[in-house]
């Protein structure tokens, strides 16, 4: 790889990314554990076990932080026309990390294991819904020269 590609990603714009990605990262992890939260008691059921708040707001972190690293590479070497590309294989992951709650083996002491992917499958869209909600709060509207 070429060193001015390399020192290129590094700019004012990763900071807005990361900054981007630490708000939707916040903000999709505390949905999540509210979502979780009332999930359980609505359906009398505990997967405080295997869905903590520390691996909701983890994995929503990273989902992010991730989310934006892609994006800020992605506009490097895309033209900004491209964005909605980005956009839909963000999505396609995001829906790929499905077959996670859907292939998991939980402890065996956990009552109605059939209710954890409808308990952990939306947390793996709330990362995306916030990040992309967040995004245009930031501008990275490119200028002319």
């Amino acid at each position: 790889m070429n060193q001015t590609f390399i020192s290129s990603i590094f700019t004012l714009d990763m900071k807005k990314y990361v900054y981007l990605g630490l708000s939707a990262g916040l903000t999709s992890g505390l949905l999540g554990f509210l979502y979780v939260e009332l999930y359980e008691k609505a359906m009398w059921v505990d997967f405080s076990t295997v869905l903590n708040f520390q691996s909701i707001i983890g994995a929503s972190f990273v989902g992010c932080l991730l989310m934006s690293l892609s994006a800020n590479i992605w506009d490097k070497v895309f033209d900004q026309k491209f964005e909605g590309w980005l956009h839909i294989i963000l999505l396609l992951f995001s829906g790929l990390t499905f077959a996670g709650p859907l292939l998991s083996d939980l402890p065996l002491e956990i009552e109605s294991p059939e209710l954890f992917p409808g308990a952990a499958m939306p947390l793996h869209l709330l990362p995306l819904i916030c990040w992309l909600a967040l995004k245009p709060f930031f501008n990275f509207l490119k200028q002319e020269e």
